[in-house]
């Protein structure tokens, strides 16, 4: 059994969170492997800034997707951000609880980029 030993804990989302869509044209695009096609991103810079500053602060950082780990993890390795992530998930489809996941989960955090 894996335990993770902190309080201090942060589930980070790829899509529209860490990267947005792009073409290849768009200033610091990136392209991407998406399951064998190429795919063209570009960075959620606030949100990655915010992310490091959290990790420099003592928090353990998750990073999840709906399109799945693989999918985490090369968005994880593109951005350079493997020394500021402790795990790459899938993101999770159901949960099992007595108390709905709004009175738990805590706050959510969501910059804008304008």
């Amino acid at each position: 059994m894996k335990v993770t030993e902190t309080e201090t804990l942060i589930y980070v989302d790829v899509d529209k969170t860490l990267i947005f869509d792009c073409d290849k044209k768009t200033k610091n695009a990136i392209k991407v492997d998406y399951y064998g096609k190429d795919k063209w991103v570009r960075a959620h810079k606030a949100h990655i800034d915010f992310l490091k500053s959290l990790k420099t602060r003592g928090y353990y950082v998750i990073v999840h997707s709906a399109n799945g780990w693989r999918w985490a993890k090369e968005i994880v390795i593109q951005l350079q951000l493997e020394s500021y992530i402790d795990e790459v998930k899938p993101k999770s489809i159901k949960y099992l609880d007595d108390t709905p996941c709004e009175e738990w989960m805590g706050q959510r955090v969501y910059i804008n980029e304008e």
